[in-house]
């Protein structure tokens, strides 16, 4: 792979985080509040059990909405350990999870009551080796091992959850530096805040017991090794126009290929430009993945994405829908690609984490 390096610039004053990497942008950060990873003590001021969902209020009064688990549904003015997950989209308030963790590509470290290191694999990667052969299986096992061999030892009472991603990697380094990363600062977390795991009693007042991932933090988090560079914003125009572009509606390929992105409420629309190239289908579409998949690596859409290919067979959508798989795994906000539906559009769904890139990017 090319070397990457982590760029940190100003535009309108406000402060962008890059990842760089031969000359092309492939991920960008906006710093902002709250940031990703903070764990706080918050007050639950309203609860919806039939969701499953809670509004909570944080130390500044801000409000999160907090995903609650399958346990003992907790009363309004509860106080409870809670960690950002996702910062605010377009209307929608930080997204948060209840206890303290810390989550990466490859990897989630949770705070255990266990001084033990324990190694699982999340709900996603159990669902799908549930339906692999027993073999099959016997493999997943044995390379849970292998990680776990690679991992251990880190820090006590810590559980580490790896994430479906993780599972594709041939090459184990990326997931290890990772979660070496993610240990460092979960230690740091855990010496400065005493109150992980308190009883409800000891819970007195709101408060933030570890102040999470900015955005220079985030983009080690999928780049550790990477170096960092001040670059000031007169050296950075070209990367800049990168995102200029990539926030507009159309964008070329190297071979010339066009295609049209829209973006409604209710999710992205990408349209190739068949007519435009004069490439039969699959041609095209291969020519377009992976200038597709960096597009959304870098605009950053959440939700529904489908995405409107010139016809082609089926043995072709294969192809094409195995190299989607492919690119995806570069993506650092792992989608789930359903494939082609009946009437032949591409259909995948983005998770939200940071806000897209046309919410904060402010063209020239």
């Amino acid at each position: 792979m090319t070397a990457q390096q982590i760029i940190i610039t100003e535009h309108y004053d406000q402060k962008i985080v890059m990842l760089e990497q031969a000359g092309r942008v492939i991920q960008c950060w906006p710093e902002m509040r709250p940031h990703i990873g903070e764990i706080h003590i918050a007050r639950y001021a309203q609860i919806w059990p039939a969701y499953r969902r809670a509004i909570a209020v944080l130390e500044n009064d801000m409000q999160v909405s907090v995903r609650l688990g399958a346990g003992k549904m907790p009363q309004t003015g509860d106080k409870a350990v809670i960690t950002i997950t996702a910062q605010p989209f377009d209307t929608k308030k930080p997204q948060a999870v209840i206890g303290a963790e810390l989550a990466g590509r490859f990897v989630i470290l949770r705070q255990s009551a266990s001084q033990t290191v324990h190694l699982r694999p999340s709900k996603k990667q159990r669902d799908g080796t549930a339906q692999m052969a027993e073999a099959d299986a016997g493999q997943i096992d044995a390379r849970l091992k292998q990680i776990a061999e690679q991992l251990l030892p880190v820090f006590g009472g810590v559980e580490i959850i790896l994430r479906r991603s993780a599972g594709r990697l041939a090459d184990l380094s990326p997931l290890v530096d990772e979660a070496r990363y993610l240990v460092t600062q979960f230690c740091s977390a855990i010496q400065t805040g005493a109150e992980f795991q308190p009883k409800a009693t000891r819970i007195l007042a709101e408060k933030i017991l570890f102040g999470g991932f900015d955005a220079a933090g985030l983009a080690q988090i999928y780049a550790p090794d990477a170096p960092v560079s001040d670059v000031p914003a007169a050296e950075a125009d070209t990367l800049f126009t990168q995102l200029d572009n990539a926030a507009g509606t159309q964008s070329e390929s190297p071979s010339g290929a066009i295609f049209w992105a829209e973006t409604t409420r209710a999710g992205m629309m990408i349209d190739c430009d068949g007519a435009q190239s004069g490439l039969a289908g699959q041609k095209l579409a291969s020519m377009l993945v992976p200038e597709i998949m960096a597009f959304l690596r870098l605009r950053n859409p959440a939700g529904r994405i489908v995405i409107d290919f010139p016809y082609m067979g089926r043995q072709d959508q294969q192809t094409i829908t195995e190299t989607i798989h492919h690119h995806g795994a570069e993506d650092s906000q792992i989608a789930d690609i359903f494939g082609f539906t009946r009437s032949g559009l591409f259909e995948l769904v983005r998770r939200h984490g940071t806000p897209p890139l046309e919410q904060w990017w402010q063209t020239g």
